[in-house]
Order: structure tokens, then sequence, then C-alpha cells
């Protein structure tokens, strides 16, 4: 049995076809840093026990068919990445445009024809001249989280500069919170990794006329100013 294991540190179940719930024994694990259920058919609510893993850094339970609210325990552990991205099935989430957020989520799916790992990638928008892009969040090249969020949807809005193309987060928020579908009825991805150690942010942009490979460093922490370092265009395969 799996609570039996009480000196296991680091567990990863992730896409092993597990159904069911997520056993209780769990809890008794208290010796737990990283625990990962996601990509697998599990049911049910989260148990409570699993508030006892006080150790817990890392949990991933994504791609599941989980029901229920998300615990309040959960913002209790010192959890330094968190994915509950398409854990959880209910009824459709209405989404109500706004003038800030037109869409559910940032991104567009790119034209299979260029071979792209992602099936979501960031978009100038020539309207308001701002970049939607979502992105990940990594330190020392591991997923991280910022305040238990480990993928932002982002708007950048260009900044005049005599030295470079230069961009300013305007605007962020938790990506897709209502696990929204693209429009071929997949969960869209993030294209985007932003390393907080370094400050390297790297994504894939579509524009009116190109798809770009694209390096940025973050210039100005306070200000959030980011700066292009280097693009390439990507081709058709």
């Amino acid at each position: 049995m799996l609570g039996n294991l009480t000196n296991l540190t680091d567990l990863d179940l992730s896409g092993n076809s597990l159904s069911g719930s997520i056993s209780s024994g769990l809890g008794n694990l208290t010796n737990l840093t990283y625990l990962y259920l996601d990509s697998n058919s599990l049911t049910g609510s989260i148990p409570s026990e699993l508030g006892n893993l006080t150790n817990l850094t890392d949990l991933s339970l994504s791609s599941n068919s989980l029901t229920g609210p998300l615990p309040q325990w959960l913002s209790d552990l010192s959890l330094t990445y968190l994915n509950i991205t398409s854990a959880f099935t209910a009824s459709p989430v209405p989404y109500e445009p706004t003038s800030e957020w037109p869409s559910p989520y940032n991104g567009v799916t790119p034209d299979s024809s260029f071979g792209l790992a992602f099936n979501n990638v960031g978009v100038f928008n020539a309207s308001d001249a701002k970049i939607y892009v979502c992105l990940r969040i990594f330190t020392d090249g591991s997923p991280s989280s910022v305040n238990g969020v480990s993928q932002f949807d982002v708007g950048l809005e260009l900044i005049p500069s005599l030295t470079g193309v230069m961009v300013k987060i305007a605007k962020f928020r938790e990506f897709n919170a209502i696990s929204a579908l693209n429009e071929d009825g997949q969960t869209p991805d993030c294209s985007g990794k932003f390393e907080t150690t370094t400050g390297v942010y790297t994504d894939i942009i579509q524009t009116d006329t190109s798809v770009l490979e694209t390096t940025w460093s973050l210039i100005d922490p306070n200000k959030l100013i980011l700066k292009l370092d280097s693009f390439k265009e990507l081709t058709a395969k």
C-alpha cells in the first residue's frame, strides 16, 4: 500500500491510466515533497487527507476528471508549483468578454503546417498594438509558480524605443481559468516560458504575416519592461 511508504519523498504517477478516486492514504506520506498525479482518469474530489502533506512543494493534478471545489487548505501549503489545468470536470462556464480580456485565454491555434509542439501560441493584435501571450513559470529550469499560479495570460504593450523592440507587461491573469477548449476541442497550452532566475522569456508569436520564435530579456523588473534579444521566422514544414 502506498500509504505505508512513509519515507517516500517523490511520487510521480502521471500518465499511468489510473482511475477511481485519489487515495486518502496518500495523506500518510508526510515526507512527500513532489506529488504528480496528472494525465490519468482520476475522479471524485481531492481528499482532505492531502492537507497533511505539509512538506509538499510540487503538486500536479492536471488532466483528470475530478469534481468538487478546490480545497481551501491548498493555500495553506507552501507550494511552489501547482498545476490543476483541466483537473476538474464541470458544466461549461460561460465566458463574458470584457474590453480588457476579450477571450477566455490568450493565444491562437497555429497553422498545423508549421509542425509546432504547441497548439496555442502568442499573437500580435494590430488593432490595439498589443501582443497577447501565455507563459509558463520556471525557476532554475524547473516548473515553478507565482502565488500558486504556474501559467499566466499576459498582455504586452509595445513602447517607443530607439534601442530596439521593447514591451511592457500591461496586464496579466491566470491562464485559462475556466478551462475553455480551443476550436478543435483541445485544451490550449502555453508556448511561452519565463525563467525567473535569468529573466529570459522565450515564446512563439504569430503576426499577420509571420510566425516568429522570439527571445526577450527582462531589463526593468520594477516597470516590467522586456527587450527583444532575437527572433527567427519559422517556415511551414
